[in-house]
């Protein structure tokens, strides 16, 4: 008798311990994806934070001509901001800062899928003492 072929037990076994692998390899895999996911969230609303951080300062150090202003009246609606010492007291008060005006205004390129806004004060007379609470802040998957 000439035996060229596989038998059905042996195929049954092929496919039995592929299944198994797949069982062992796709939970590790779909986990690692998962942790991708949140690192890349996490780093985006890090990345938000730090560019609302550069606009607080730029709030901070502004001068006659600061295009801060024009934010801070036009965008976020804060008509009552008329010079840079209004803007100071305005930060040292908060200001809320939708992601979209920190696009806008070049502060970030991109959110990659986030939502919400920063929250920006200063609790002191020194730029170190600028404090941005991004927890309103939500990046999906």
């Amino acid at each position: 008798m000439n035996n060229k072929g596989f038998t059905l037990v042996e195929v049954l076994a092929v496919i039995a311990l592929l299944g198994i692998i797949m069982a062992i390899v796709f939970p590790v895999l779909n986990s690692t994806l998962f942790d991708t996911k949140t690192s890349i969230n996490k780093l985006a609303v890090k990345n938000i934070k730090e560019s609302a951080e550069m606009l607080a300062q730029d709030i901070y150090v502004c001068n006659g001509t600061s295009p801060v202003l024009d934010i801070l009246k036009n965008e976020l609606n804060y008509s009552e901001v008329k010079n840079c010492k209004d803007a100071r007291a305005k930060l040292e008060s908060g200001i809320d800062v939708p992601i979209e005006v920190l696009i806008n205004n070049n502060y970030i390129t991109k959110a990659s899928n986030c939502e919400g806004y920063i929250l920006m004060y200063m609790s002191g007379n020194k730029m170190s003492n600028i404090n941005v609470d991004a927890s309103n802040i939500t990046c999906k998957s």
